[in-house]
């Protein structure tokens, strides 16, 4: 979806409230629907193979989304949140040079297996007409909401070490109305932000866990693909942003690269 396709969606949107169309018992369903129909024709989308390129092209920046709160420091974010471990181990490189960035700030922060999140209303995970009052209609993936709550969990941040590295131990996050399973990542050096992005991953492995896994299936399959994502849409340069995890046991693993300006 182009940005005026994406103009045309938020217009359809607003149009539809104003005529009273999205009635108590099946707004939801109908954002859903209007999310559905969507193709993003300019998507551009491939894996992040999680090594170091010949040509170190800088990675795509994405917006940062409305629910970003300051990470604690740590690498366990899991807190108590149930799900498919997953390991993730994320580098930055510098673009300069293509050598390891030591001492940058990399903060994730994602929803649980529910797909709510940690700071914010955790009722409105299927409820997109409840996300859209909350965030507004103006640009939902770009406008900040202040945190309703203190909780933390699935939020964390490291210091990369020499080989530009740091890990991450959380879970595979769920899907909520109207997104695909993401991870949003920052990367912070000398107390300025260079990197802002998000990770995704295939479809059909995630619903594989969606379909499968015990803390994940009374919540059903993620309707939604990368060809009808609303951020991809606005955001369609994608490179380097799909990542596969391994699964060794009980857990995933993954790895990432990221090479910043």
């Amino acid at each position: 979806m182009s940005r005026i396709n994406r103009r045309i969606f938020l217009g359809g949107l607003g149009s539809l409230i104003g005529a009273g169309a999205l009635t108590y018992m099946n707004r939801n369903e109908v954002i859903r629907q209007v999310v559905l129909s969507q193709n993003n024709e300019q998507l551009l989308i491939s894996d992040n193979l999680g090594e170091l390129s010949d040509s170190c092209v800088l990675s795509p920046e994405q917006t940062e989304g409305p629910f970003y709160v300051r990470s604690p420091i740590r690498q366990n974010i899991r807190e108590d949140r149930n799900g498919f471990n997953l390991d993730l181990s994320v580098r930055v490189l510098s673009s300069v040079d293509c050598k390891p960035l030591a001492g940058a700030l990399v903060e994730i922060w994602h929803c649980d297996a529910s797909g709510r999140y940690s700071a914010y209303p955790e009722d409105i995970a299927r409820q997109p007409w409840e996300t859209i009052k909350l965030v507004g209609l103006s640009d939902p993936n770009g406008v900040h909401v202040e945190p309703t709550n203190k909780k933390n969990y699935l939020r964390g941040g490291q210091i990369s070490n020499d080989e530009g590295e740091v890990r991450f131990s959380t879970i595979f996050p769920g899907w909520y109305d109207p997104r695909i399973p993401h991870i949003h990542i920052a990367v912070t050096v000398k107390g300025v932000r260079q990197y802002t992005s998000q990770l995704y991953f295939p479809m059909a492995f995630a619903n594989e866990i969606y379909g499968a896994h015990q803390d994940y299936k009374s919540f059903g399959l993620c309707p939604y693909e990368l060809s009808n994502d609303p951020v991809l849409a606005e955001f369609p340069d994608a490179r380097g942003l799909l990542v596969t995890p391994k699964a060794g046991g009980n857990r995933l693993n993954a790895d990432a690269t990221f090479v910043l300006s």
